[in-house]
């Protein structure tokens, strides 16, 4: 495509172009986009490959000699606000990240309103199976088709495609239509089923009149919705005190001062959660955002929330992006997760810090809520940086939780072997199985066996690509890399590095050797495990939570996956049987990543009227984190940790920015890990302190070696700066790659 003179335009675009280009490019506006806005959508010519990017400003000169035309306005409904064009170079200043590169966040799967793609429709069932069965007994004479239809239905473990029901009935697209407008099934857009087919898997929490300390809370946040200033406030609440109820009536608040709402969670689970909640509380559509959702949905919940439509939008970190209009609350739901943290990708953002930014730059109320705030928001909160609320008792009338803390080394001792179960623990999941309640069992491992060692040479099997150990997964039959994900077969009977016959040693537990063990102890006890191995499928965790949330199982195993925000009643007994695990890991946030999961997985006992009981087994009972946990005692928990971190000035007395280099050759990217580290040091000199590098926590990852170094300062941006000077003036060998991670979640893997 040839270049246009400047001269040919009345009107200049600064587009903002999806690319790595870390500048605005000017665009000329042809006639018939003359009418385009700031904020619109825009195809363009970039290097001869046509891209997309948003228009930042309309100008009447350009000051380059030549530009190219703008090519065609795509999503032409879709106008980003200027609160998140604002947002955007706050991004890519603080994360260190070409501004192109954000655009992605903002309009992603934008291609789509190009070429719209095929939408997929599966078909459900709207009665139940006797009255299915009855249908077909009534019909089969004389509606064969109709009758053959329901037939494949009922025998469908789960709701079909329409084309796919078609091919199976062999009967045309008629039959199925009638059916529809007979009111016995229904065809659905397979996106929008997700949350149809878990429409009842959550027991929603019994409603309580608000008790004080919520309407305490929520009276300073409705003070802050109806002033119209950014304000962000701390709502820290112990699991079950009802940190939901004052979600429901902030956004009540909002929506009556006109105003819309984002609220975050942490995972997609609990958006299908939440959503169900939401949709009971509010009568107006919720937009729901996630990264399963294909182009064409997402697209159409960023137009409908453009346009006004939407007014409500739930999902995890990616929904914060979406161009809602009068933005006036943003809710972050369990503050203190990692999942918040991007780090697979440029920009590494954490979504928590970029909502408070957001909230200041739309004049929003911002409400950060958590049972076990992170240490960041808890001293932002004690500063009078932020608002804080405190709810200190559960909302509903059950009593309090029993907590008790197993030695493991005393149970070695009593059985002279290594145990997973205390008998502590045996005796009441018994107890629980006897009278009809469910048990809830974390464990944050798993596979089957985590090692395979050689008890002659002692050559632990490792990954070849990463140089992780292996870890046996029992039901695939395979030795699995948790990093890279590649396998091998077993060995069957040598170790493939001496040799030996019948050497190999399969040592440590994960979650499939629970599950195992629980049959083992208890045949009758009907059992689900969710972990990553279990919830492959799209909607599987979903279809998983719902059959325990249903009484479908009597005890549920998991990973941390279960650790988070679920509310089943029946639950009465947690189990957390490696409570110190996380603790050997040499990161500056282990003790508190520790504490935070504890305290989450004790939360899902007891949760409404019925008593709930928790273990915690451990090897080091007299750790002061564990013990903190068990207590709930977050005060003297933040009081230790908060001690520790000013000694050693790490967050929040501190930023950090860690510099990450990667390359196939250890030697070559080591070498340019000290060229750059040398620089840096000199140039920031006093203005922080630039730490020694280390082989990162996992040092190699699919055949590339990665090393850091990380940087202490108070302020980021004169950081950055300092790094865009260096890398200006000192180009990386090709063979290296650098990335950086502002204020990074783990300073180790």
């Amino acid at each position: 495509m040839g270049s246009t003179k400047s001269t040919s335009f009345r009107l200049y675009a600064e587009v903002i172009v999806n690319s790595n280009i870390n500048k605005i490019l000017d665009y000329g506006l042809p006639k018939d986009f003359e009418h385009i806005t700031v904020g619109t959508g825009v195809s363009v010519s970039l290097r001869g490959i046509k891209t997309y990017g948003i228009v930042h400003k309309i100008k009447t000169t350009s000051s380059c000699k030549q530009v190219l035309p703008i090519l065609n306005v795509i999503a032409s409904e879709i106008v980003i606000p200027s609160d998140l064009l604002q947002l955007m170079f706050w991004m890519s200043q603080y994360y260190f990240t070409p501004l192109g590169r954000i655009v992605r966040l903002v309009l992603p799967g934008i291609t789509s309103h190009i070429i719209q793609p095929k939408q997929h429709y599966r078909v459900v069932l709207k009665q139940n199976k006797t009255k299915i069965q009855e249908a077909i007994l009534a019909i089969s004479k004389d509606s064969p088709a109709q009758a053959a239809t329901l037939k494949t239905l009922l025998s469908c473990s789960s709701p079909p495609g329409l084309s796919e029901l078609m091919e199976k009935a062999k009967v045309s697209s008629s039959p199925i239509h009638s059916l529809e407008k007979l009111g016995y099934l229904k065809i659905v857009n397979s996106t929008d089923l997700e949350l149809q087919e878990n429409k009842l898997t959550f027991f929603p929490p019994n409603s309580y009149p608000l008790h004080k300390q919520q309407r305490d809370a929520l009276d300073k946040i409705s003070l802050s919705l109806s002033s119209g200033k950014f304000q962000t406030h701390l709502l820290f609440g112990v699991t079950g005190s009802g940190k939901t109820e004052v979600y429901f009536q902030a956004v009540q608040e909002a929506r009556k001062l006109n105003k819309s709402v984002i609220l975050l969670v942490p995972e997609i689970a609990l958006t299908t959660q939440i959503v169900t909640l939401f949709k009971a509380h509010f009568r107006e559509k919720v937009g729901i955002l996630h990264y399963k959702l294909s182009n064409s949905d997402r697209n159409k919940v960023w137009r409908d929330a453009s346009k006004g439509k939407l007014n409500i939008i739930i999902g995890p970190r990616s929904a914060l992006f979406c161009p809602v209009q009068n933005l006036g609350l943003i809710i972050v739901d369990e503050e203190h997760d990692s999942a918040y943290k991007h780090s697979e990708s440029h920009p590494c953002y954490h979504a928590r810090d970029v909502a408070v930014m957001r909230g200041k730059l739309a004049q929003a109320t911002v409400i950060l809520g958590s049972a076990t705030p992170s240490l960041e928001s808890y001293t932002n909160a004690l500063s009078g940086k932020y608002i804080l609320s405190e709810l200190t008792f559960r909302a509903s009338a059950s009593s309090t939780v029993k907590v008790s803390l197993i030695d493991m080394n005393l149970e070695m001792e009593k059985h002279k072997t290594k145990t997973l179960f205390s008998q502590a623990v045996i005796r009441s999941i018994e107890k629980r199985l006897a009278i009809g309640e469910q048990s809830l069992i974390f464990f944050n491992r798993r596979g089957y066996h985590t090692n395979v060692s050689c008890s002659s040479c002692k050559h632990v099997l490792k990954c070849p690509r990463c140089d992780m150990v292996l870890t046996f997964h029992k039901y695939a039959n395979v030795l699995l890399c948790h990093l890279c994900n590649s396998s091998l077969k077993e060995p069957q009977t040598s170790c493939p590095k001496c040799h030996g016959t019948l050497t190999l040693q399969y040592r440590g537990s994960g979650t499939e050797k629970i599950e195992r063990m629980l049959h083992s102890l208890f045949p009758q006890a009907r059992t689900l495990r969710i972990d990553s191995d279990t919830t492959k499928l799209r909607g599987s965790h979903e279809v998983l939570l719902k059959q325990f949330a249903t009484g479908k199982a009597d005890i549920l195993i998991g990973t941390q996956m279960i650790a988070k925000g679920m509310h089943f009643p029946a639950v009465t007994l947690a189990v957390i049987l490696n409570g110190d695990s996380g603790l050997y890991i040499p990161d500056f946030r282990a003790s508190e990543q520790v504490f935070q999961l504890i305290t989450q997985v004790m939360g899902r006992s007891g949760r409404s009227y019925l008593p709930g009981e928790v273990f915690i087994q451990s090897f080091l009972t007299e750790n002061s984190t564990i013990r903190c946990a068990m207590q709930q005692d977050y005060s003297a928990f933040y009081s230790q940790e908060i001690s520790g971190r000013e000694i050693c000035v790490y967050p929040p007395f501190t930023r950090l920015i860690r510099c990450i280099f990667l390359g196939k050759c250890p030697q070559l990217t080591r070498s340019e890990a000290e060229r750059i580290h040398s620089i840096l040091k000199e140039k920031l000199d006093t203005q922080a302190k630039v730490m020694e590098i280390t082989p990162c926590g996992h040092f190699k990852i699919r055949d590339v070696f990665r090393y850091q170094f990380l940087i202490k300062s108070k302020q980021v941006l004169p950081v950055n700066q300092k790094l865009h000077e260096t890398l200006v003036i000192t180009k990386l060998s090709p063979k290296v790659k650098f990335t950086i991670d502002v204020d990074p979640i783990t300073t180790f893997f």
